[in-house]
């Protein structure tokens, strides 16, 4: 498990600098970070490279802070209002300080 994980570490290191030499364009917007995600993930099929992640059962999570233990509970968007609340923050913040 741990080569997978260095392997795959690998590939998505290299995957972000190629977006650093040639950066996807357009605005930052819901599209825009789905092609962000799908050139970081390309290599790797288990991620859905660009896709929404499918809906979760109960759409919450145990999720662990690395490095202190600690485990929370971590609400998730269904599926189909992704796109939807992700577009709602990104207008908001483009009125603003954040872009």
């Amino acid at each position: 498990m741990a080569d997978q994980s260095l392997n795959e570490g690998r590939l998505t290191f290299a995957r972000i600098r190629e977006l650093q030499a040639d950066p996807v364009q357009g605005h930052f917007d819901t599209a825009h970070l789905r092609e962000v995600h799908r050139r970081i993930f390309q290599d790797l099929d288990h991620h859905r490279p660009g896709e929404f992640r499918a809906d979760a059962p109960g759409h919450f999570k145990m999720r662990e802070l690395e490095g202190s233990g600690e485990r929370h509970v971590v609400g998730y968007a269904r599926g189909n209002e992704i796109g939807e609340r992700l577009d709602q923050v990104l207008d908001g913040l483009r009125g603003g300080d954040g872009m």
